[in-house]
Order: C-alpha cells, then sequence, then structure tokens
C-alpha cells in the first residue's frame, strides 16, 4: 500500500462542546457534555507532524462543537506554528465551520487577515432552522445565526453554508431554496441529516428518528435541482448536484464520496484530546489509530491498521460495480456503506436516493445538450 498522500485534509476538533444543543447533533449523544479547547501541545504537536510530511497541499479544517469557543488567540497561536514549520513549499489552507452565533466584527477582522475560509450551518428559514437548532435554553439560534451571516457578507466574505436536510424538512426543498437565494448565500452543501454510527450505536440510540430516508433525500435533492436550473444563476453553486453533472460529461470528481473510496486516505481527524482517526465520520474506538501525543503522523499512515482500513474502504460489491451509475457514484461514501452491516462491500444507506438524482440530471442534461 502506497503510504503518505501528497495531498491531505486535516480534521481538527479545537473545541469539544458547543454553545447549541441541537437535535440532531453527535455532540449531544454520551456524555461529553463539557466544552474543552484542544490545548496547545497538541497543537503544536500536529503541526510539526505535519510539516513532518512534506506534503504538497494541506487543508486544515477547523470543526467542533463550536471552533469560535476557542477564541482567536488560539487560530492566531494555530498560523503562527504552520508558517514555522510548514515548508514553504506546502501549499497551507485553513477553514473554519461555525454555527454563526459567535459571529463578532472582530472574528470578521481575523478571518480577513488571517485569510480563513468560513462555512455556516443553518438549515434554512428560521421555522425549519429552529426545529433542530436551539441554545441550551430551548430558545432557536436562527437570529443569531443571520445575524452572523449579515455580518460576514457585508465585510465581503462569501459564505458556504451546510443545511442539514432532515425526513421533516424533505418536503420543503422549495422553501428552503427561496430562503437561501432571498439572502444571498450563494454556496449551499446540502446534507442529509444521518447521525453517524459506526459500530457505536449505543451512543446514538434515540437518533435514529432524524434520519432522512433514502427516498426522501432523492425527491428533496431532485426538486432543488429544477429549482436551481430554473433560477439559471451561474453565481449559484450547489456542491452534490455540480459533482454529478461534472461526472455526466466526463469529468472527475473531487468530492469524496464520489471517488470509490480512493480519498479516503487524504483524511485524518485530530480530536481535542490528541486522539486520530480517518475523517470524522469513523469517530469510534474500532477506528482509533493512535493519539498525536505519542504518535507521530508517519506512524499512523504506515500502520497496519490504517493501511487495513485504506484497503477495506475501496472493497466494493460486485453489485454495485455492475450498477448502470457506478461510474458517477462510485459506491457512494464508505460510511454510507460500512454502517449498513459493518461491511463495506454493503449497498450504501444512500444508494436509492443518489440513483434518484443521477437518472434525473442525466435524462434532463442530455436532452437539454440534445435540444441546444
Amino acid at each position: 500500500m502506497e503510504g503518505t498522500p501528497r495531498n491531505m485534509l486535516l480534521i481538527m476538533k479545537s473545541v469539544s462542546g458547543c454553545n447549541l444543543s441541537c437535535k440532531y447533533c453527535y455532540m449531544n449523544a454520551g456524555s461529553r457534555p463539557s466544552i474543552t479547547i484542544m490545548p496547545e501541545e497538541i497543537l503544536k504537536k500536529t503541526i510539526k507532524e505535519v510539516a513532518a510530511l512534506q506534503l504538497d497541499r494541506i487543508e486544515f479544517d477547523w470543526h467542533g462543537g463550536e471552533p469560535l469557543i476557542a477564541k482567536s488567540d488560539f487560530y492566531k497561536k494555530a498560523k503562527e506554528l504552520q508558517l514555522k514549520y510548514i515548508s514553504t513549499h506546502t501549499i497551507v489552507k485553513n477553514c473554519l465551520q461555525s454555527n454563526g452565533t459567535l459571529v463578532t466584527d472582530d472574528w470578521i477582522s481575523f478571518f480577513i487577515d488571517y485569510g480563513f475560509g468560513v462555512g455556516v450551518s443553518i438549515d434554512g428559514p428560521e421555522d425549519i432552522h429552529n426545529s433542530n437548532r436551539c441554545f441550551k435554553s430551548g430558545e432557536g439560534s436562527y437570529l443569531s445565526v443571520v445575524q452572523g451571516i449579515k455580518a460576514l457578507q457585508e465585510k465581503g466574505i462569501d459564505v458556504h453554508v451546510m443545511p442539514v436536510v432532515t425526513e421533516a424538512s424533505a418536503h420543503k426543498a422549495k422553501e428552503m431554496f427561496d430562503f437561501f437565494v432571498g439572502n444571498g448565500i450563494n454556496h449551499l452543501a446540502f446534507t442529509p441529516c444521518f447521525p453517524k454510527s459506526s459500530g457505536i450505536e449505543q451512543l446514538y440510540e434515540g437518533f435514529g428518528k432524524f434520519t432522512i430516508r433514502p427516498e426522501s433525500f432523492g425527491k428533496f435533492m431532485v426538486d432543488i435541482y429544477d429549482l436551481w436550473m430554473e433560477q439559471n444563476n451561474p453565481a449559484i453553486s450547489i456542491r452534490y448536484l455540480e459533482q454529478i453533472i461534472k461526472m455526466l460529461l466526463g469529468g472527475k470528481s473531487s468530492l469524496c464520496i464520489f471517488r470509490k473510496g480512493h480519498f479516503c486516505h487524504r483524511f485524518l481527524t485530530i480530536d481535542t484530546n490528541g486522539d486520530i482517526y480517518p475523517c470524522d465520520s469513523y469517530m469510534s474506538e474500532e477506528f482509533l489509530l493512535g493519539n498525536i501525543k505519542h504518535d507521530t503522523l508517519k506512524e499512523v499512515l504506515y500502520s497496519h491498521k490504517y493501511n487495513r482500513f485504506k484497503e477495506n474502504v475501496v472493497k466494493i460489491s460486485n453489485d454495485c460495480k455492475c450498477c448502470p451509475i457506478f461510474d458517477i457514484c462510485g459506491g457512494g461514501c464508505s460510511f454510507y456503506r460500512y454502517v449498513q452491516s459493518g461491511d463495506f462491500r454493503s449497498k450504501s444507506y444512500y444508494c436509492e436516493s443518489t440513483k434518484m438524482v443521477v437518472n434525473h440530471i442525466s435524462k434532463k442534461l442530455f436532452l437539454n445538450l440534445k435540444e441546444g
């Protein structure tokens, strides 16, 4: 097996815990009620370990919990350490995924001055958003999030949002699409609500009621596609749909879920306490790879356990390989395959929704090309 990839994305759990209490969030499961900020020793060791890999490109994605709880000095230190240890020959990118409620003018100045990309979690209009994304008091977070987004937009920051689509909101595609477009939010990464449970079902017991069914998510994305085409505005970017169109026209997807498991090895997650996992869908004891305090990243990337993981995620059933849309979907996200039965050769949980969307776009796209 190959060792270190040349490009990596490191998911940094800079904060464990959150100021919100979203009903579908894994942070509300188990016993992690307190807020913990990643210690500087772990931050420094991680960046030094990244530097030792001598990558061509590294992206640090700062996640939580809520990463803004860590204050800007934490991220200024991270940037300082990146500049100190990582070669100038390595392209370094920083992105931060926030719930948007703690955005201030000082934070915005930091994002601009230090070149951090910003993503915000908002699920749509007030009634949809507040049904799940609440403060610990039970009060909805919508007004605070919108205030944060508007403040970012006023300073020229192009906000990327990741709306979570639940079974309850799946029939409200037009309402959600009109909301985002009407508020100048043009970069959308719709995500199916799927509480993570890879061999740790007991941790997420009771969260299954939020999981959106494949047929519901498929219908939702089909509706979003039609609304997007009607809008005919090239400024609006819908990641999932753009990637499918790109592949239907002969290109290769840059989205990991469509790459037959071959992109999984580009991801590592560093938890707040230094524990190392593959992508953050796999944050369970079963997939624990080590701890940055006493393991080097090179040791982890060459370890038997990690190589076994890389071998397993590319195992795809013959049924999938014979499917007419396999060259498009690539079997889907390896995690959605694994959770079906603990076997990576299982069909993706969202197989049917992917078929619905690909077939719909294919018909519409090639009809338009023929008519054009």
